[in-house]
């Protein structure tokens, strides 16, 4: 009879830790959202790094595509370094300017 009590109670913490277990997914697909816009919002700096590298690397370079992909690569990783201290788009160019 005490296995079974203990069985239920183990069977409604599950359930109610279930119920709990959707916030954190909304607060991550929230999250990802703010990352996508965030990241999104430097597309100036990726279009006007991409047309400087290109203008004096060409010759080197398999494609255009491909240096843009790998300058909004940079940025991520860019963003992902920024301690929060200055400018985050100073520090964005200084950045990709120096990778």
């Amino acid at each position: 009879m005490e296995q079974q009590n203990e069985q239920k109670h183990v069977q409604k913490q599950f359930a109610d830790g279930a119920a709990e277990e959707k916030l954190p997914a909304e607060k991550c697909s929230e999250d990802i959202n703010q990352w996508h816009n965030k990241v999104l919002s430097y597309k100036h700096l990726v279009r006007r790094w991409t047309a400087y590298f290109w203008g004096i690397n060409k010759a080197f370079l398999y494609s255009y595509e491909d240096l843009e992909q790998t300058i909004w690569y940079i940025l991520m990783v860019g963003l992902k370094e920024f301690d929060g201290r200055g400018d985050e788009e100073q520090f964005l160019n200084w950045y990709i300017r120096n990778k």
